[in-house]
């Protein structure tokens, strides 16, 4: 049986953000794909078509209703791509069971108890599709609204698609990121306009597609690997960009290389042990960040304060100012967002956070100050991707390099912090680049690539 999740994390859910987007400028910055940057209404359109599909052991409510018209919309999707992708024609038919996790009489799905099972899966021995009605997908729809549970069946529905086109790999990590991945194809397809059923913009509705995915990384060693959020994340956006044919051609060694770059994931027990945020820990990461980058007397001074660059209060937990080559921070801000929180339905996913939530906002602030003293603008789109790039191959450098190194959990917290508020990719005013993707591909592009990954966001 294949699984949106296995034991998962419970943290920061993904909400609204002080942090301002900055304008349009460059289209390289403001696309996802070949999508163009857009707003909009996100979720199941008024419209929609009615389902025609049954559902085994159904109340018959809202959540039913609204998982199986996402079932629906994304057959259709499946239908249009699959036979040029795979070559052969696609059967539609499926199973689909719902179940109530909080009765102790709920039905078994795939052999599995449903009482207490809150997850979304696909039976591979019956061909069939199933989902906890009464917390997992209200927690997801909570969390990321209808977008959340389209991206959550999007995924399990890719299981199908690899049983039915005989791909499916021995290692299990492989047909979980390749299902996120068809996840992105299909998100893709919603967000240029294709769907029927749903609309989803290029960047509030895929960001909260992405956080959806990244929400559900393992937090234990499993034998049914799924990833980090970094990992899915990663393959999710090759759906969207690649579309459903590059997800059949991922590979394991990809994946393998990927995760060879990372952290450990889990400590020698096997669990995630994320760390909260501490000063002393501060301190090791500015020496970090100084012995990187290496600015010379140009290098910021890092300071905690509650006012701004004019002396007013302060709008964000961190902020740079270029006038006085100053990186100002809230400490009791920066310590709240570095804290380690669980909350909310055990076994349940929402973004993470711990200490590099805040470290990395501080590394971002510090890039941007690198850029100033290299007489490199710090104001414009491409400086708000800089800084994210800028953050992620000094994490990978991290490895090597004075007393500060990354821990597990950590990647995926700035990743999170990415999809939740963006502030770690936004310009010298706060100005966020409005699509999550996009953020975490800058991100990522430092982290993997060094520094020649960063050189195409300058002008």
């Amino acid at each position: 049986m294949a699984t949106l999740v296995s034991i998962v994390l419970v943290a920061a859910g993904c909400g609204d953000s002080n942090t301002d987007s900055a304008s349009p400028s460059s289209p390289s910055l403001f696309s996802v794909g070949d999508l163009p940057y857009s707003t909009g209404p996100n979720g199941i359109r008024p419209n929609a078509p009615t389902p025609t599909e049954t559902v085994s052991g159904t109340d018959g409510g809202r959540v039913d209703r609204l998982v199986a018209t996402a079932i629906d919309d994304i057959q259709k999707f499946w239908a249009q791509t699959y036979p040029a992708v795979f070559g052969h024609p696609f059967a539609p038919e499926t199973r689909l069971s719902s179940w109530d996790s909080n009765s102790p009489a709920a039905a078994q799905f795939c052999g599995q108890d449903g009482h207490d099972y809150h997850n979304a899966a696909y039976c591979q021995e019956d061909d069939s599709i199933g989902w906890d009605r009464a917390v997992l997908i209200p927690t997801y729809e909570r969390g990321f609204g209808d977008i959340g549970v389209l991206a959550v069946m999007a995924h399990e529905y890719g299981h199908r698609i690899s049983n039915l086109a005989a791909i499916n790999d021995p290692a299990p990590i492989v047909n979980e990121q390749r299902s996120d991945c068809f996840s992105g194809a299909y998100l893709h397809w919603v967000a240029a306009g294709q769907s029927p059923g749903f609309t989803v913009s290029s960047t509030s509705g895929l960001t909260d597609a992405a956080a959806t995915i990244a929400a559900s990384r393992d937090i234990r060693r499993t034998e049914n690997e799924h990833g980090t959020s970094f990992d899915r994340v990663t393959a999710f956006s090759l759906g969207v960009h690649g579309g459903a044919a590059a997800c059949r051609d991922l590979q394991l060694d990809a994946v393998r290389a990927r995760q060879a770059k990372q952290p450990a994931p889990y400590d020698t027990a096997g669990t995630l042990a994320p760390q909260p945020f501490s000063a002393t820990t501060l301190a090791a990461v500015v020496g970090s960040l100084t012995d990187y980058f290496r600015p010379g007397p140009t290098a910021p001074q890092v300071r905690a304060a509650t006012t701004d660059c004019t002396g007013s209060s302060a709008r964000q937990p961190v902020t740079y100012c270029p006038s006085t080559n100053t990186v100002l921070y809230d400490a009791d801000r920066l310590t709240a967002i570095g804290r380690v929180g669980y909350s909310g339905p055990a076994q349940i996913p929402t973004l993470m956070t711990d200490g590099f939530s805040a470290y990395s906002l501080i590394a971002s602030r510090y890039a941007l100050a690198v850029l100033h003293g290299r007489g490199e603008p710090t104001d414009r789109p491409g400086s708000a991707a800089l800084a994210a790039c800028m953050t992620g191959q000094w994490a990978a450098a991290t490895r090597d390099l004075g007393d500060f190194t990354m821990g597990s959990g950590d990647v995926d917290a700035a990743v999170s912090g990415l999809l939740d508020n963006g502030l770690a990719a936004s310009d010298a005013q706060s100005r966020a680049l409005p699509s999550g993707l996009t953020r975490v591909d800058a991100f990522g592009s430092g982290y993997l690539g060094g520094p020649a990954g960063c050189d195409q966001y300058r002008a």
